[in-house]
């Protein structure tokens, strides 16, 4: 199952790259090229057992609370492994940052990205991840507060940097 991980995480780092470095291909084949990616990053996750836990599977996202109760008993199966504590924070992060790369708020990526941050909320990634996410939605208070949080686990640069950025866009003031 860590297999799969480190191969979303892969995946992960060529998404960022296409995202933060190349801009002359054209804004829909980028946005296809990003597309393919997050979802090779989701059959990473059904891979690895994850998509019940991310929505991912089909039947999950088509039943409503309306036809829940008639619904037919899935079959029985033999159980899913369950992954550790430190990969599921990876899955969060992973997809949860996947689903920032596009434009735009995304209020799953958000989802993805708390609950990353509640298992290990010493993890600094994550903290940026979601700020970043906050700062897109253009909740710039709460932005502040994972980048704080973020700084208070381990001082670095991207906290600083984008905390700068911040609170100059917010006029200076104090926090």
């Amino acid at each position: 199952m860590s297999k799969d991980i480190n191969q979303a995480n892969t995946l992960l780092n060529e998404l960022y790259h296409i995202h933060d470095n190349v801009f002359d291909m054209g804004k829909k084949a980028r946005g296809d090229k990003m597309n393919s990616i997050i979802q090779d990053i989701e059959t990473c996750m059904k891979n690895c057992h994850f998509d019940k836990q991310l929505q991912l599977s089909e039947k999950e996202s088509t039943t409503t609370e309306n036809n829940e109760e008639t619904a037919a008993p899935a079959p029985a199966t033999t159980p899913t492994p369950t992954l550790s504590k430190a990969d599921k924070v990876r899955a969060y992060y992973i997809y949860g940052k996947a689903l920032d790369a596009r434009e735009g708020y995304n209020k799953s990526s958000e989802k993805f990205l708390s609950k990353a941050v509640k298992l290990a909320p010493n993890d600094v990634n994550a903290w940026n991840a979601l700020a970043n996410c906050f700062w897109k939605k253009g909740d710039l208070q709460q932005a502040v507060q994972c980048f704080q949080s973020a700084l208070e686990q381990n001082e670095n640069p991207h906290s600083l940097r984008e905390l700068s950025i911040l609170r100059r866009q917010l006029g200076g003031s104090s926090f």
